[in-house]
């Protein structure tokens, strides 16, 4: 991975931690992009379920669930 080839100053165990540090960011980077962002995936699916399950106390199953 060329984020681990970067360049970084320090000797002994900073470069290490600098290395890492660059490495951490590149993941996260990509998580998002192949991922998206999950959080957000998760709290639409929560309100879906919430607006689907106030349906079907307040109308009973019918076609509007599929609205």
């Amino acid at each position: 991975m060329e984020n681990w080839s970067k360049n970084v100053c320090g000797i002994g165990m900073v470069h290490l931690k600098l290395k890492l540090i660059n490495l951490k960011n590149a993941f996260k980077t990509w998580n998002r992009n192949v991922f998206g962002d999950v959080d957000k995936q998760v709290r639409m699916a929560v309100d879906e379920v919430n607006r689907i399950q106030q349906l079907i106390d307040t109308v009973e199953i019918s076609y509007q669930l599929y609205a």
